[in-house]
């Protein structure tokens, strides 16, 4: 009994596995990250003056800004036919704060970043205004 649960299990890893490296592959063959998400890219790199891509790997790619203020981040990961983004921030004044999105794989870029903004803007007027 035990001997066929464990089987089981090997067998469900070996194929998630199989499927993350599968991904990976599909990834590459489309350019990578920077090409396949490169309006997403190019849109958060020009957020600010001190943006860059901190860490990239064959399915995520991290852009985010570091300054004396604090920092902010967007991170993209490619999933099974989605991509997931994850806004961070985190600032003296404000503190940690969090927002994530997730889209089908193919999305109109511009889309997600008209949503993204959107979002972040009733986010900011709720959360993070200033009680003078």
């Amino acid at each position: 009994m035990w001997v066929f649960i464990i089987a089981i299990i090997l067998y469900v890893m070996f194929r998630f596995f199989r499927d993350i490296e599968k991904q990976k592959r599909k990834i590459e063959t489309e350019g990578g990250m920077r090409v396949k998400y490169n309006t997403l890219v190019n849109y958060f790199l020009t957020g600010h003056q001190n943006c860059k891509v901190h860490q990239e790997t064959a399915d995520s790619i991290l852009i985010g800004a570091i300054s004396y203020g604090g920092q902010t981040s967007f991170e993209l990961v490619q999933t099974f036919g989605s991509i997931t983004i994850v806004w961070r921030s985190e600032t003296p004044m404000f503190g940690k704060h969090k927002l994530e999105w997730q889209f089908p794989e193919y999305t109109n870029q511009e889309k997600i970043i008209n949503q993204i903004n959107s979002e972040l803007e009733d986010y900011y007027a709720d959360n993070l205004q200033m009680n003078i």
